[in-house]
């Protein structure tokens, strides 16, 4: 029993930790990939050009969706300790 639960909760905070980090993960993705078919279009080589344009994505993407992730993991969170005595038994 214990077993399955173990499992359970691992496969669980498996998909928790995917759904938190791809709307993150996912426009920095992106504009990387944009900025970098610019240079190799525009033949730039600075490395600021790559950083400055993924920071701002990637604050204005946590701005719209932190109060989601924060919802999600608090929820997983209560889950979790909801379960403690789960794992006792």
């Amino acid at each position: 029993m214990k077993d399955t639960l173990i499992l359970e909760v691992t496969n669980k905070t498996l998909i928790v930790s995917a759904m938190i980090s791809v709307p993150i993960l996912i426009p920095g993705l992106v504009v990387g990939i944009v900025v970098s078919i610019f240079q190799t279009i525009t033949s730039i080589q600075e490395q600021t050009l790559t950083f400055v344009p993924k920071f701002i994505v990637l604050i204005i993407t946590y701005l719209l969706v932190g109060g989601w992730i924060t919802q999600y993991v608090v929820g997983f969170a209560k889950e979790i300790f909801n379960r403690i005595p789960e794992f006792a038994a």
